[in-house]
């Protein structure tokens, strides 16, 4: 890939692309402020090399597609999709979002571990996202900390806003979007059959959450190797380390994890709605008190006493009443 160029200081419609905020693989990502009124957006540019490449430019566009055929609250709007040309003649493809303030979650989990409610309050709005996505019949395909925003609503400080929809598949949309075997993903959060370039469906999306939750609770990954081969080959063939082998999990929890962690699909949970449903029935289990094995049998010993003592007066009073 060519060095990104920048574009701090041109314009994209109304917008004019104050200073750069964010910069991956595919694209640059800007403040746009409106010429006119002021207001603030996110705009992704996509890397003017890529921007040559017919394939990546329809994945951007499925991007946008996606990303507006599902509305939630828990998934980022896309205000424009578009395409224009600079003064050298350069193609420019860009998505304008709205601009939320926060912090993704891979730049939380760069601070450590977080706590099972802050990770289960994450997982149950990215889920409840996911599973208005896959209703849609779109398969988002590439969940990482790096695509779930933290942002500010009200008072709740850990808002999911779900991003980048760059590798999403919908049933709907008719064009190839892939070359048949070519792998779609980030490797650390692919299923078995996403790394084995297989047909997926929205349990793959369950797995790569189901990894993210590892990664929140435990501060590493179940499978992260020295090159991308070796993490795929890891995906479709290591079992995963009990997250509880790197900090204490309630068991409840950690078999919710270790079910969305199955390398066969018909293993693991069915939908988002059951992980979700499984994972707030584990949590309130594992907040149970629990009684020890000996302390209930002292218990049981003593409502024996009890109950037989009990017997024995009501047994002398019969006999007195029949004296």
């Amino acid at each position: 890939m060519e060095n990104a160029r920048s574009r701090e200081g041109e314009s994209i419609g109304n917008y004019r692309l104050v200073r750069a905020i964010g910069r991956g693989s595919t694209g640059t990502v800007y403040i746009g402020e409106h010429a006119m009124i002021g207001q603030r957006v996110a705009i992704k540019v996509l890397h003017d090399d890529l921007a040559r490449d017919g394939e990546v430019v329809r994945r951007m566009f499925v991007e946008a597609r996606a990303a507006s055929a599902v509305k939630h609250d828990n998934i980022v709007d896309v205000l424009d999709f578009g395409e224009r040309r600079d003064d050298d003649g350069h193609r420019i493809i860009h998505i304008t979002m709205p601009l939320y303030s926060g912090e993704s979650l891979s730049a939380r989990l760069a601070r450590g571990p977080l706590s099972l409610d802050e990770a289960a309050h994450i997982v149950d709005q990215a889920a409840r996202a996911l599973s208005a996505c896959h209703a849609a019949g779109v398969i988002h395909r590439d969940i990482t900390p790096d695509h779930i925003f933290l942002t500010r609503r009200g008072c709740d400080r850990r808002f999911v806003k779900l991003l980048d929809f760059g590798a999403a598949r919908q049933k709907t949309v008719s064009m190839q979007i892939t070359q048949p075997g070519a792998l779609v993903g980030t490797p650390e959060y692919m299923a078995p059959e996403q790394c084995a370039a297989r047909p997926v469906d929205g349990r793959a999306d369950v797995y790569a959450l189901g990894i993210v939750l590892y990664q929140m609770l435990t501060g590493r990954l179940p499978f992260s190797k020295w090159s991308a081969a070796e993490t795929i080959a890891a995906q479709l063939d290591e079992p995963p380390p009990p997250p509880s082998r790197y900090r204490p999990i309630p068991a409840e929890v950690e078999a919710v994890i270790l079910r969305c962690l199955q390398k066969a699909p018909d293993a693991r949970f069915p939908s988002m709605d059951a992980f979700r449903a499984a994972l707030r029935v584990a949590i309130t289990r594992s907040e149970q008190p629990r009684v020890k094995p000996e302390r209930r049998h002292r218990r049981a010993l003593i409502f024996a006493l009890v109950g037989a003592a009990v017997g024995a007066v009501a047994s002398c009073a019969l006999l007195l009443n029949h004296i």
